[in-house]
């Protein structure tokens, strides 16, 4: 079975900041910069390995005037992330994040005989808002290990249509952290995250199974008074 290459440099990544532990940081530092801005990147794995399956078949002899299709030549977009968490306590934070995903292949067309009618591009992306809920459990002076829950909506959208003629469908979404780690550099940090992102909009129709398996991101933290004045200076 094969992994796309993207996805084995995440896993390498994550496993990179498996590091020795550092002294302690203390609560008050732990909530002297509550708010934190980050970015992400996402693996499509799953997708890969469970979904898209890259066959291709063999028609006929059928009626001429009959028509089959298939989609072959899959590629990723992966998975764009945006986060926004405001720390209520040292080891408990709350937010708003936003992701973005896109799966794209090529669908040919052949007629009952085998011949090939056409070939046309296709896709489908999904966009969750999500509220995502962490929990810090481990802390030393620039590491620290957290897992978290993200429910929230999840819009799939693209160029087929459901059983309705819809091509745009609004459902549920929610991700789920098992392990996350991140490294502090005064007020910067970057983060490697192994869980998945699940999105569904009834029983019978799932866009998204633990996709998003591995993600790193980078971002900054800080308090209200530096945002504040951050904005002062902007309007200056």
């Amino acid at each position: 079975m094969k992994l796309p290459i993207r996805s084995l440099v995440l896993l390498c990544l994550f496993c990179w900041g498996l590091q020795a532990p550092l002294p302690a940081e203390t609560r008050d530092e732990a909530l002297s910069r509550r708010h934190q801005l980050r970015i992400g990147y996402g693996d499509a794995m799953m997708d890969h390995v469970k979904w898209h399956a890259d066959r291709w078949h063999q028609y006929g002899p059928y009626p001429a005037e009959w028509t089959f299709s298939e989609k072959h030549h899959y590629y990723y977009l992966g998975h764009l992330m945006v986060d926004y968490q405001y720390r209520l306590k040292s080891w408990f934070s709350v937010g708003l994040q936003l992701d973005y995903s896109r799966v794209g292949w090529d669908l040919y067309t052949f007629n009952g005989q085998g011949e090939q009618l056409g070939c046309e591009n296709a896709h489908y992306c999904n966009t969750s808002l999500l509220v995502p809920i962490y929990f810090t459990w481990g802390r030393t002076r620039h590491t620290s290990w957290y897992s978290g829950l993200q429910p929230g909506l999840t819009v799939n959208g693209g160029t087929e249509t459901d059983e309705k003629g819809r091509h745009t469908v609004l459902g549920y979404g929610v991700g789920i952290t098992l392990l996350g780690w991140s490294y502090d550099w005064r007020r910067y940090f970057v983060a490697t995250e192994v869980g998945g992102l699940s999105s569904l909009w009834d029983t019978s129709h799932i866009t998204q199974l633990f996709s998003r398996a591995v993600m790193v991101s980078g971002g900054v933290r800080f308090d209200g008074n530096e945002l504040r004045n951050f904005l002062k200076r902007k309007k200056q």
